[in-house]
């Protein structure tokens, strides 16, 4: 009888043991746990903040190329108008400035195939820059550079002849 109570004490040790030791291992594991949710709860308001910056950067930059597209415009409208005010101005008609309004043309021809460089896609710029070369060689024509104006006025044809190709609608 000594023995078994012996044994069932022994028993009754270890099995205290074992419980506390569960009980310290579920200890742990809510620490654990605990931890974890913080660490998550962490990760989730960095990246709910991340995507806030994120949406704020992507309104910024819509804004600067709504305002890049703005002054683009502006550029074109300063570029044409001054290209009408040259083409059409009777006193650059006169005779001895005639070669001053072809430079003024060219450096307007210039500024339209800068602007194409940029953005050559652009059948509205393609467009502008063919009515350019058109007057450019009407230019040279009334002075008399027949080959100069030929070449403009082939330039003209060939950028009209790729908008047509590419924008039947549009022709």
């Amino acid at each position: 009888v000594a023995g078994r109570m012996a044994t069932l004490a022994d028993n009754e040790a270890k099995s205290a043991a074992d419980e506390r030791s569960a009980r310290l291992e579920a200890d742990e594991a809510k620490d654990r746990e605990a931890k974890e949710r913080d660490l998550a709860e962490q990760a989730k308001e960095t990246a709910e903040q991340a995507k806030k910056d994120a949406d704020e950067s992507r309104k910024r930059a819509e804004g600067a190329l709504v305002k890049a597209e703005e002054n683009f415009a502006k550029a074109r409208a300063a570029v044409n108008d001054y290209l009408t005010a040259v083409s059409e101005d009777e006193r650059l008609k006169a005779p001895g400035l005639q070669g001053l309004r072809v430079q003024l043309l060219q450096s307007a021809l210039q500024f339209y195939q800068q602007f194409l460089k940029e953005r050559g896609d652009d059948p509205t710029l393609r467009r502008e820059l063919a009515s350019v070369h058109l007057k450019v060689g009407e230019i040279y024509h009334d002075l008399g550079e027949t080959a100069a104006a030929n070449r403009s006025a082939a330039e003209a044809r060939k950028l009209y002849e790729a908008l047509v190709r590419e924008l039947p609608a549009d022709s």
